[in-house]
């Protein structure tokens, strides 16, 4: 066996175990939105502003600390238009 094949092989068996986990993750969201879905007619959950902040906080990747350089530097990120950022008179 070379050594390639043996850190290949580990490889893939550090990542099995992760990988499994978050299919089950994802797996159990789609069933809570149906079971949603079934309760109260809309599969779209309401989130408060804090649970987005929260949400998007874990955001992976740049978009992240987008988000995080919006919020140390006080933008509304319920708001989309500039005007809501401006200081009012």
């Amino acid at each position: 066996m070379t050594v390639q094949f043996i850190v290949a092989m580990l490889a893939y068996a550090i990542n099995e175990r992760p990988a499994r986990r978050i299919d089950y993750l994802h797996e159990q969201v789609r069933v809570v939105k149906e079971a949603l879905a079934v309760a109260t007619g809309t599969s779209r959950i309401a989130f408060t502003a804090e649970q987005r902040r929260r949400l998007a906080l874990n955001l992976p990747g740049p978009l992240s600390t987008s988000f995080r350089r919006r919020l140390d530097a006080g933008v509304r990120e319920d708001c989309g238009d500039r005007a809501s950022r401006r200081p009012t008179m």
